[in-house]
């Protein structure tokens, strides 16, 4: 299946990238999808693995499954004050 991720923040800026498209097997878990985004932008592997990914506007944890009509996004750790 085709997952279109959308990457934000400090992800965007380090890969000028706003989204990236993974092909992947039917039934990928968050945490699958997440080492697919990393191995495709291998130059930024280290911010992904510490991105959290929301699926359908809400946090998921490792073990959720991603559906090809799932509205994906990666967020990097942020800060502020």
């Amino acid at each position: 299946m085709t997952v279109v991720v959308h990457l934000f923040a400090g992800l965007r800026d380090a890969t000028r990238r706003d989204r990236i498209v993974i092909e992947t097997d039917d039934h990928v878990t968050a945490a699958d999808l997440i080492a697919s985004v990393a191995r495709e932008i291998p130059a930024a592997a280290d911010l992904v693995h510490a991105c959290r990914l929301a699926v359908d506007d809400a946090y998921v944890g490792g073990d959720h499954v991603v559906t090809a009509d799932c509205r994906c996004d990666l967020i990097p750790p942020v800060s502020g004050g």
